[in-house]
């Protein structure tokens, strides 16, 4: 991401078959590299944990908790079944005063995970 002296993006740098282009955009710039690259896209261009930076170099413009809410969900598993009610059984806990207390004021909890949102607020099945 090319960052000018206001911390505004303007643009980005890439590199394609060994030749390096900078793109400049004409009025804002949206960088999306999913939850592995964007981070690594946004500390390669400076914006990051100062100390992290510093370590391998690259000049920090922006000292941020980038990354810091990474997890990973290796041990997913996927199961298919028939439910019996027609809410799932995560509503009653995801929507509880002190867990949707504590990702409000905290970020972490049941409501900060994606899967939950989408069991819990998900289109109605098999209609």
């Amino acid at each position: 991401v090319l960052i000018n002296n206001d911390k505004e993006a303007y643009g980005v740098r890439f590199e394609k078959d060994g030749d390096i282009y900078d793109i400049r955009a004409r009025k804002e710039v949206i960088m999306s590299g999913g939850s592995i690259n964007s981070p690594q896209i946004l500390m390669l261009s400076g914006i990051g944990p100062k100390e992290h930076l510093e370590n391998f170099g690259i000049e920090v413009i922006a000292d941020l908790p980038v990354g810091d809410n990474l997890q990973d969900h290796v041990g997913n598993v996927l199961l298919n079944f028939e439910a019996k009610h027609a809410e799932p059984i995560f509503l009653k806990e995801a929507v509880s005063p002190s867990n949707l207390l504590e990702y409000k004021f905290h970020a972490t909890g049941t409501n900060a995970l994606m899967f939950l949102y989408s069991v819990v607020f998900g289109t109605d099945y098999p209609s």
